[in-house]
């Protein structure tokens, strides 16, 4: 058996300014969707990406070329690739493990190890920091371990990187963020599955504490059998070289108008933010530069016709001049200002009562009349009162009572 000395790791205190990668656990079969994983790493080179592959709950008992392609195709363009190995939480015997990783070191050109079923209660670490150095003085430079769960101190440094976290949904920063960032983040990794749609802002602040993370709409029984469908923004958020899209766009319909507002990118890509690009579009997923603002998140469209549908995204731009990718697209239609009610007429009128009717507008400016306004003049026209903030839109009638003989009422609504 090969031993060696228990390995350790150096405590940093604070959490740790080094990128965040992608660990995924690429249990399908080469083709399609590591083809995927490739192209996100190209389209996003400063972001480490881990593949770990599984021919047969490990290197299985013969050689398949189709992964040998694969895993050629996977590190040219730059992901690192492990082989699965399992452990039974130290219980396997350490002689099977490392004809596993023997078997992983003649037929497939891998880069590391995965570790699955890591014990984590004490007394087992050197089981784990003895397959690790045996694991490396066979070439191989990286080596991850998979508790699932919360581990202990004592296993930091028997393997590069322990998964912390697998389960439905995402952990809790507070369950990342415990004794955990005495150590660099880079000791520590998460995957999270069954999550139909990708939260931005809790990925990034959860990369805060994670060396490796993975979120996928994957479910049980086997969540990692294909690749989420928003792969690519999850690399993309991951990405601090280059600045990420602007997010929750919201457009809101005034009268004569569309409001936008929106968040900054989570990534500057280490630039400041310097201004937007407003893109518009009377057709969804369409759209030219409409307008360029400075650093604000708000944005008001006045060059617009009422009961016209506009599609609007936006991009950010920071001291390279460079436009991020675009914003998610909203979508407004703004009012027209309504035509004046028609017809006001006196049909009764007496010594102490005027009642005035009228007809609805022609055109309401493409928003239901909920109301109307009914003021009064005493002097010809010079000044109004508001006799009637609100009335109802039907029957379109008023009657104004107590009034004073011999005096001239003048009416509006």
């Amino acid at each position: 058996m090969f031993i060696v000395p228990l390995l350790t790791s150096t405590q940093a205190a604070g959490l740790s300014t080094s990128p965040t990668g992608l660990i995924i656990s690429l249990y399908t079969y080469p083709g399609t969707t590591w083809d995927q994983v490739a192209a996100a790493k190209k389209a996003h080179p400063s972001v480490p990406i881990i593949a770990i592959i599984n021919p047969a709950s490990g290197p299985g008992t013969s050689i398949d070329t189709k992964y040998v392609t694969g895993i050629q195709e996977l590190k040219s363009a730059g992901v690192i690739v492990l082989g699965y190995v399992y452990t039974s939480y130290a219980s396997r015997n350490m002689s099977s493990v490392i004809d596993d990783i023997d078997t992983y070191k003649k037929w497939y050109p891998v880069d590391g190890i995965k570790f699955d079923q890591m014990a984590n209660t004490p007394g087992f670490e050197s089981y784990y920091s003895n397959l690790t150095a045996y694991a490396k003085s066979q070439g191989f430079t990286f080596t991850v371990g998979n508790p699932g769960t919360d581990t202990i101190p004592s296993y930091i440094g028997t393997v590069d990187n322990m998964i912390i976290y697998e389960g439905p949904g995402l952990p809790t920063i507070p369950s990342l963020a415990g004794w955990h960032t005495s150590y660099d983040k880079s000791n520590f990794s998460a995957e999270s599955f069954g999550i139909s749609t990708l939260d931005e802002a809790a990925e990034f602040t959860e990369s805060q504490y994670l060396g490796y993370m993975y979120i996928t709409n994957d479910i049980l029984p086997n969540p990692y059998d294909s690749i989420p469908p928003y792969l690519s923004t999850e690399v993309a958020v991951l990405d601090t070289s280059s600045t990420t899209a602007p997010r929750n766009l919201q457009a809101t319909s005034g009268i004569g108008n569309a409001t936008l507002v929106w968040q900054a990118p989570l990534s500057n890509g280490g630039s400041t933010i310097t201004g937007y690009q407003i893109y518009r579009s009377t057709s969804s997923g369409t759209g030219t530069i409409y307008a360029s603002i400075g650093n604000l998140t708000s944005f008001t469209d006045t060059l617009v016709t009422g009961g016209t549908k506009y599609f609007y995204k936006v991009s950010a731009l920071n001291g390279t001049a460079y436009a991020s990718p675009r914003s998610n697209e909203a979508s407004a239609i703004p009012l027209s200002v309504s035509q004046p009610p028609t017809g006001l007429a006196t049909p009764y009128v007496s010594p102490s009562q005027i009642s005035i009717s009228w007809q609805a507008p022609l055109n309401d400016g493409g928003s239901p009349i909920t109301g109307y306004k009914i003021e009064r003049s005493i002097d010809g026209g010079t000044t109004w009162n508001t006799i009637a903030p609100n009335v109802a839109p039907s029957p379109r009638w008023y009657s104004d009572y107590h009034l004073l003989a011999s005096t001239t009422y003048t009416y509006r609504v």
